[in-house]
């Protein structure tokens, strides 16, 4: 069976008590791209929810010939990624005989946190899809887009493209101000579309020195945030207050060497984005501070008031954070937020004698244009 799954969009769906027939999103997947056998809509109430009924009904009584069923899921946190994942994977599971199109777009971020997961961890026939308007389509028609993902090594993780179901889109301009080699390529490739699916968290994995840092520069420089700031920190190089002073700021007296109200990182890059670098070395209490930030978009600064942030956030670590999980040591619901999308640069032993010639030679170059014209520069053996 090819079964269409969708959140009910309890905004989009509806206007001024009525089913909104031109900007619904699951009454438009019916109206214009309707090719599937059975669509079950989700709901999160428990049960006899009048809005979920009544897109029912409209639904059936224009158009019939479809099959549409309400699903209630009861889940009264809708942003508990927890629960989500476990309800959601259980449906999917139930389904594993048919082909499933997972409609993307209706309901919270994580809910579609939780599509991302089940997609790529649980080998179902899925696909995630999700329509362009008419608004901001250069047709002037819908268009249904397919949501590609690359799985990483570890299954719960995914790399974001978005292309039109029916064409690929061009690979990437690959002029940069650095030296790329060949094992380098495909990575940067990932990130700059990355960087163009706004407000994704990014986790980069790497040995120390593998250019982590620049990757997430990178990032930053090529998304819609690139004119804002960009601010970086080393979490391991700070105890417990003072990294929670330095990311969410303090008021005057909050502790000894307080002297005025401070603002912290994730304030200063407001609209922007905050690296924050060997995020392994945070403690447990810190974990679970900056889980609040990343679920609800808001910071408390000590003995202050929480303020709403916005601003993306790329983590790094030299450490298998998944390990650490299993051994209790950091948070799975943090792991699951910081890496929608996750990037891993390679070791230089592992890139080859060839690839460490290449660098050598550009740097030799490089520096070249910064000395005497005619200045020989060569390396001892």
């Amino acid at each position: 069976m090819n079964t269409l799954l969708s959140w009910l969009a309890f905004n989009n769906d509806f206007k001024e008590g009525k089913v909104d027939i031109e900007n619904s999103p699951n009454y438009n997947m019916h109206k214009f791209f309707w090719k599937y056998d059975k669509h079950i809509i989700l709901c999160a109430s428990k049960g006899d929810d009048a809005k979920a009924a009544f897109l029912e009904n409209r639904l059936l009584l224009d158009f019939p010939n479809h099959l549409v069923e309400i699903r209630y899921m009861n889940v009264p946190d809708v942003i508990d990624l927890s629960e989500i994942k476990t309800k959601v994977e259980t449906l999917l599971l139930s389904l594993k005989n048919d082909d499933i199109t997972i409609f993307f777009s209706p309901g919270t971020s994580i809910m579609q946190v939780s599509w991302y997961i089940c997609h790529t961890s649980l080998g179902l026939k899925t696909k995630l899809i999700q329509i362009r308007p008419a608004s901001k389509s250069k047709t002037k028609k819908p268009e249904v887009l397919e949501i590609k993902t690359d799985t990483s090594s570890v299954p719960v993780t995914s790399i974001i493209k978005e292309v039109l179901a029916e064409e690929r889109t061009q690979e990437p301009s690959l002029q940069r101000s650095f030296k790329l080699t060949n094992s380098l390529i495909e990575i940067y490739d990932k990130a700059e579309k990355i960087a163009n699916t706004d407000k994704v968290t990014v986790l980069i994995n790497g040995e120390t020195g593998t250019g982590k840092e620049h990757l997430a520069r990178f990032i930053h420089e090529k998304s819609i945030r690139k004119e804002k700031p960009y601010l970086t920190i080393n979490c391991s190089a700070f105890n417990d207050e003072l990294l929670a002073a330095e990311l969410f700021g303090y008021k005057k007296g909050a502790y000894t060497g307080a002297e005025k109200d401070t603002k912290g990182l994730f304030e200063m890059s407001e609209g922007g984005t905050i690296f924050l670098d060997e995020i392994a070395d945070i403690s447990p209490k810190l974990q679970q501070s900056l889980l609040r930030v990343l679920q609800q978009k808001e910071i408390q600064p000590l003995q202050m008031k929480t303020r709403k942030v916005d601003v993306r956030v790329i983590a790094a670590t030299n450490k298998n954070l998944p390990q650490l999980c299993k051994e209790g040591k950091f948070r799975w619901d943090l792991y699951y937020r910081l890496a929608i999308a996750e990037l891993e640069i390679p070791t230089l032993q592992s890139r080859g004698t060839d690839e460490i010639d290449e660098m050598i030679n550009y740097f030799l170059e490089t520096k070249k244009q910064d000395l005497k014209k005619g200045t020989k520069l060569r390396l001892s053996p």
